[in-house]
């Protein structure tokens, strides 16, 4: 799976008054834009079991290789945090889904 990111901050800063106490408005603006390419496969392995006919528990657990590259950088990010938007490295998945079985 390929999906393209983009990032987009906005940062204001406000300098309201000078070194010598003055009065001022200074208002300073910065934005920065930052695109991802996000590449990802997995496994994911589960089974269904029916509980007294009256509802059904799926259970599935695997994982994946989430590579990703942003525009402008040399290869593969690398040394980020699981829940980071530029992550790459092994991400587990795990899921339990109960349902109603309805005659």
């Amino acid at each position: 799976m390929y999906r393209r990111v983009e990032e987009y901050t906005q940062h204001y800063f406000y300098n309201n008054f000078d070194e010598y106490g003055n009065y001022i408005n200074n208002q300073t603006f910065t934005e920065s834009k930052r695109f991802y390419n996000v590449f990802y496969g997995g496994l994911l392995l589960g089974t269904q079991v029916f509980v007294n006919q009256l509802f059904t528990i799926d259970l599935n657990f695997g994982g994946g290789l989430r590579l990703v590259k942003i525009d402008g950088e040399e290869g593969f990010t690398k040394y980020k945090n699981l829940p980071s938007l530029d992550y790459s490295g092994v991400v587990p998945r795990a899921s339990i889904i109960i349902g109603i079985i309805h005659n």
